[in-house]
């Protein structure tokens, strides 16, 4: 004979676990409802993320909270991340294979000029925008500078700082001069300078590229150096009126500048002058900061 053996119910399965009846059915339709609620909620995310398809998790928690209340769904961010996570709909961050940065969304690069001593002109560039106030108005200076000679090869005077005005600045640099093989341009990590318009064309004409760290100055000091005075020596002097009058005020002193002022730092030479030099070229003046540094006692 079979032996037979008592029918175990719900009620004796319960009391082994010190639960009541009740409580079991009460869990499993908690369970249920759990089950909907994140089938709701999985559903909203799809549908806010058919418009926009990178929208992250954060973001969506904060949007969808009054829909959560609508809803009666009381839901902490822990619990609405793991379910993310759950269905694989987390923003997973790309890696990128390049060693540089992204910058305004845009592609950044090291700097390639630090420590680096340049000789002769056409070897390094450099390159700064420096803001122009005029009586109606505002407008933005965009320069680039021989960083052995301090000379200026190219500029642009813009009412605004899009990349054109950039690209402007550095046609007229490559038509007055030689592009030398590794010539690098230098720059900090401005939009107009990590734009896709402005690195491809610094690509095309075989020029690589060199940036400055956020917050670091000092790393572009030949730029701002120029900046400051074509600004304290001229710019400050006179009241522009606008664009054009500026425009044409900058012709003639930046033409000065190239060809009759002359700098402690390259041995009382003008820009225009040293940029036929080559070898290191003395400075004429002390720098306190670095104890090392050949000092010339100029005359």
């Amino acid at each position: 004979m079979k032996q037979k053996y008592p029918t175990l119910s719900y009620s004796y399965l319960c009391g082994l676990f010190g639960k009541t009846r009740q409580a079991y059915y009460k869990a499993q339709k908690r369970i249920r409802e759990l089950e909907r609620e994140k089938l709701k909620i999985i559903s909203l995310v799809k549908e806010i993320r058919k418009e926009r398809p990178k929208v992250g998790g954060r973001k969506l928690y904060i949007e969808l909270s009054d829909k959560f209340k609508e809803l009666n769904i009381k839901i902490g961010r822990d619990r609405f991340f793991d379910i993310l996570r759950e269905h694989n709909l987390l923003i997973k961050k790309k890696s990128s294979s390049h060693k540089g940065k992204y910058s305004h969304g845009q592609y950044v690069y090291p700097n390639k000029i630090s420590g680096r001593t340049f000789t002769e002109a056409n070897r390094l560039w450099v390159s700064d925008i420096t803001y122009i106030s005029l009586i109606k108005g505002q407008a933005y200076l965009f320069l680039i500078t021989d960083g052995y000679s301090r000379k200026i090869l190219g500029w642009y005077l813009s009412d605004n700082l899009r990349s054109e005005g950039a690209l402007k600045a550095l046609n007229m640099a490559v038509l007055n001069n030689e592009i030398k093989p590794g010539l690098i341009h230098h720059s900090d990590r401005g939009s107009q300078y990590s734009s896709i318009a402005y690195t491809n064309a610094l690509k095309n004409l075989g020029i690589e590229i060199s940036m400055s760290c956020p917050g670091s100055p000092q790393e572009n000091a030949i730029a701002e150096r120029v900046n400051g005075i074509l600004k304290q020596e001229w710019l400050s002097e006179v009241e522009l009126t606008d664009i054009e009058q500026a425009r044409e005020y900058l012709t003639k002193i930046i033409k000065l500048y190239n060809t009759k002022r002359l700098h402690s730092s390259l041995n009382y030479l003008t820009p225009e002058k040293a940029h036929k030099q080559q070898g290191e070229i003395p400075r004429c003046w002390k720098n306190y900061n670095k104890q090392s540094d050949r000092r010339l006692e100029c005359k």
